[in-house]
This record gives structure tokens, C-alpha cells and sequence, in this order.
């Protein structure tokens, strides 16, 4: 094969430090067909040696592709077709974290080195293929049996089984808020990365669940989700299926008096988040805030208000507002991959990690001083702090930072806060209750019933129910089975994930 062993060796090294799976029969197959040589009878056997040279390039590259954890090409040209190109910009950013550039040209090096040196003393193929026999005896201790389907199944069956009924109005209420606030790309994985996982920003709420899972790693089906939360979790092919009445959060919210308001800090356009958030989530139109100032601009070049300006303006509103009740949903995508300050010149080149941490930070003084704005007046109500996701800050060995294909723990696990406002704080110590159990959206549908029964801040822990660990997209499912994750992506089978594959 001569210098085509380089090629599976770079892939072995790859694959022995689980950063890409192989496929055997596949690589196999391109194996021998790379063995055969194009026979010496032939008239045209250069010409026939130089068409076999561009198959091979083409199928070795393509079953490259195949054997890493990235997106199929199928969704990677669905989403260009849909969404466009992103800003280069934000491709030439995207791109910095792609590979260990510095360890890949180190080993390649070292490895043509040693094929130019001694090819001709000793026999490369022959490894190439031992080397290849490995690899169904490394890949048999990671696969994981039908079980996983069973138990996807199991939890999926079990949150089904529970749902949340609002009875109201709530009592003795003088008018009540509630205010959703889902954020775009914060987990506890990200905030540990840029030094924010213990910021006092979360002493100040009254419920803080530290194992909340937002079950995917993509805006729409996130929002879809938290919009059905009152009848749990659902596998996502169902997110675009019609589901019960009783099952939209604000439908059943409106039910019991309360007036819907939806408002974010963007257009709404990519990814037709307005249009499924309306469709899919039952939500009202919600406000697009085109006369506030611009706080940032996302990685497609739209734009990103100021979340404070956003707040303070629909908070005037609401006081003007006759409705006794008022449930508001707000959408902000301050912190999305690729989001940077309007006044930010060449911000592909600076450091994301420090771009990020800013952003949270100008993210949770704005939230603070809403907080403060509210708790001046006299209304009562309760706010959910309710991240959609993580952003892939860190990434992992299967997946680069950035890219959130695959929904790992450490992008679907993120704060979320709760916060009650003219209330008296009943049964509960300065310092937040905390909920480490597993839990999940029918969590947040829960609390808000027991604020619309009883008015009151005196949840118990025990009484909220729990979730298991289940996490999907359209292209890739985990879940967690007696103490170990497992995944099954685009070959569609099941595959324990190892702890380095995972950090």
C-alpha cells in the first residue's frame, strides 16, 4: 500500500485515543481494495492506476468522516441549504479548536518520517492489517446491547406517565407574575471552565437544582420542550407531533388567568425559532425589540439587544398592564457561540474563553438588576432562570469545542434558578434549597403549580419529581445506565462512552 499506511496509522493513533471510532468491515474493505494492484496486462494501467488513486482519496476521506463522531453529511449540507454559511469569522474561530494542530503535526511528522526512512527495509502493510484485527477486540468491551433501547424506553415511559394540572387562581393573590427566562448556552461545565460555577449570582435564588437536565443540546427543540413541560419528557421525533392541550405550559397557564407575553433579545429568524417556539410551543407572537440598543451581534452578523433594555422596557409594560396575572416567556442568546460586542474589533481572534466569561458576566448584572427592579414593587410572583443548554465551551475527545451534535452530560446538565419575589420566604434559610437529585422539565411545570395552589415558598425537595438521564437530537441520543453513559449517534448502534472519550 506504500504511503496509504500512513493514512491508517494516523487513524489507529486516532482511534486508540478514542478521539474517532473505526468501522472494521468498512476500513477493511478499503484495505484490500488499496492491496489489490490494478493487474500488469492491461493496455491503460496508468490510466486505470490514476482513476483507482482518486477513488481511493475519495473513499478514504469519506470513511474518515464516517468513522469520527461528526455530523453526517446529510445534516452538514441540510443546515447550509437551511441556514446559509456562517460568517467566516466565526468559521476561522470555530476552526481554532477543530484539532490539536500542534499534537496531529508532531505525530504525522514523526510517522512520514519513518515510512520514508525504512519502506523499503521492512514491510508496512502487514502491520497496517494486524493492527486492523485490533480493533473489533478494543471495540467489543465498548458496544452495549439492546438494553439501552429498553432503557431509553423505560424513562421516557415513566416521565410520560406524569403530567402537572394547574388549578388557580392563585390564592390570596393580590396579581402575580411569572417569568420564564430561557438562556441560550450556559452549563455547569461551561461556567467551571471560565471560573463561574460558584458565583454569588446564585446564592440570591430561593431553589437552585444543580442536576437539572435540558435533555438537548439545540435552541428550538429545547424551547418546544420547556413550552410542553407540564406532560414531561418525549423521544424528539415527537417535539413535532401534536401533543394534548393540557401539555403547553402557557395554554395551561392561561387556563387559570393568566396573560401570555413573549419577548427575546433577537430577531427570532435562524433556525425559524419565532415560527416553532409559536407552532410547536404554543406561545404568542413574541416582541422583537428593533427600537433598543444593541448589545452584541451573533455569529450570522444579526442582532443582539441589550437583555437589561429588553427587561426594563416589557417591566414598564407590565405595570401598565390591567391583567391581574402575567406569564412571560424571554429568550436570550446574549451567551451563543460566536455572539460578540458590537464594538468588539477582530473578535475571532481574541481568546473565547475570556469573550465568553464577559458575556455571562454583563448577563447576570443585567439579570440582577432586573431582579432588584421587580422586588421594588409591590407584585408577587416567581422567575425561573431556565438555560437551554451549555455551550461547548471545553469540548471533549469525541466532540470539539463549539460543536454540540452529540448531547453530552456536560452540555444538557445547567443551573437552573428559582426565584419567588414579594413572597415571604416560608420554611426556607437564607441560603438556596438545593436540588442535586435528577430532574428535568416537569420539575419547573411542578413549581409553578405549587406557586398557582398555594401562593407560597415552601416546596419540599422530596416532593419534585425526578428524571433520569436522557439526552437526544435529531442525530445522536445518550443515556445513563446503571452509572455509565452510552451513546448511539449516525451508525445507529448503541456504544458505552468511556471517561476519556467524555473529557
Amino acid at each position: 500500500m506504500g504511503m496509504w499506511n500512513f493514512y491508517f496509522f494516523l487513524k489507529y493513533y486516532l482511534f486508540y485515543k478514542s478521539i474517532i471510532q473505526i468501522h472494521f468491515l468498512l476500513n477493511l474493505l478499503l484495505l484490500i481494495f488499496l492491496i489489490i494492484p490494478v493487474p500488469e496486462g492491461f493496455k491503460k494501467r496508468s490510466e486505470l492506476n490514476a482513476i483507482k488513486l482518486v477513488v481511493s482519496l475519495f473513499l478514504a476521506l469519506l470513511l474518515l468522516w464516517y468513522d469520527s463522531w461528526l455530523p453526517s453529511f446529510k445534516k452538514v449540507l441540510d443546515f447550509i441549504f437551511d441556514e446559509g454559511i456562517p460568517l467566516k469569522e466565526y468559521l476561522i474561530q470555530f476552526s481554532h479548536g477543530f484539532l490539536n494542530l500542534m499534537e496531529m503535526t508532531i505525530i504525522g511528522a514523526i510517522l512520514l518520517i519513518c515510512f520514508i526512512a525504512y519502506r523499503k527495509e521492512i514491510r508496512i502493510t502487514p502491520i497496517s492489517l494486524i493492527l486492523l484485527l485490533t480493533v473489533p477486540l478494543q471495540s467489543y468491551h465498548h458496544e452495549f446491547s439492546d438494553k439501552s433501547d429498553r432503557a431509553r424506553a423505560q424513562i421516557f415511559d415513566a416521565d410520560l406517565k406524569k403530567s402537572i394540572h394547574f388549578v388557580g387562581p392563585v390564592i390570596n393573590g393580590d396579581g402575580e407574575d411569572i417569568m420564564i427566562l430561557h438562556v441560550c448556552s450556559l452549563s455547569w461545565d461551561d461556567l467551571k471552565e471560565v471560573g463561574l460555577d460558584k458565583d454569588p449570582f446564585f446564592n440570591q435564588y430561593d431553589i437552585l437544582m444543580t442536576q437539572f437536565n435540558g435533555v438537548t443540546s439545540y435552541s428550538g427543540p429545547s424551547a418546544i420542550r420547556l413550552l410542553r413541560a407540564n406532560c414531561g419528557q418525549v423521544p424528539h421525533q415527537s417535539l413535532y407531533q401534536n401533543v394534548p392541550e393540557e401539555c403547553y405550559l402557557f395554554s395551561a397557564l392561561q387556563s387559570v388567568g393568566f396573560t401570555e407575553n413573549a419577548i427575546m433579545n433577537h430577531d427570532g429568524v435562524y433556525g425559524h425559532f419565532s415560527k416553532e417556539i409559536q407552532e410547536l410551543g404554543h406561545l404568542v407572537s413574541p416582541q422583537i425589540p428593533s427600537d433598543l440598543p444593541v448589545q452584541a451581534y451573533n455569529f450570522d452578523g444579526s442582532a443582539i439587544y441589550d437583555d437589561f433594555a429588553v427587561l426594563d422596557k416589557w417591566w414598564k409594560e407590565r405595570q401598565e398592564n390591567p391583567s391581574r396575572q402575567v406569564a412571560v416567556y424571554y429568550n436570550t442568546i446574549s451567551l451563543h457561540d460566536g455572539a460578540h460586542f458590537k464594538d468588539e474589533n477582530e473578535w475571532w481572534k481574541h481568546d473565547r474563553k475570556e469573550r465568553y466569561r464577559s458575556a455571562v458576566s454583563k448577563l447576570f448584572s443585567d439579570l440582577e438588576r432586573f431582579y432588584q427592579l421587580v422586588e421594588s414593587t409591590n407584585r408577587r410572583g416567581i422567575i425561573l432562570f431556565v438555560p437551554e443548554h451549555g455551550m461547548a465551551l471545553r469540548g471533549s475527545r469525541i466532540q470539539v469545542a463549539g460543536l454540540r451534535e452529540i448531547p453530552l452530560p456536560q452540555i444538557t446538565t445547567v443551573p437552573v434558578g428559582i426565584k419567588y419575589f414579594g413572597i415571604k420566604k416560608s420554611h426556607r434559610d437564607i441560603q438556596p434549597l438545593i436540588v442535586s437529585k435528577p430532574v428535568s422539565y416537569l420539575a419547573l411545570s411542578f413549581l409553578i403549580s405549587q406557586f398557582i395552589k398555594t401562593g407560597l415558598n415552601d416546596t419540599d425537595a422530596s416532593q419534585i419529581p425526578e428524571t433520569d438521564f436522557m439526552s437526544e437530537n435529531d442525530g445522536a441520543k445518550v443515556v445513563k445506565y446503571e452509572g455509565e453513559f452510552y451513546i448511539n449517534a449516525k451508525d445507529k448502534q448503541w456504544k458505552k462512552l468511556t471517561s476519556e472519550q467524555m473529557n
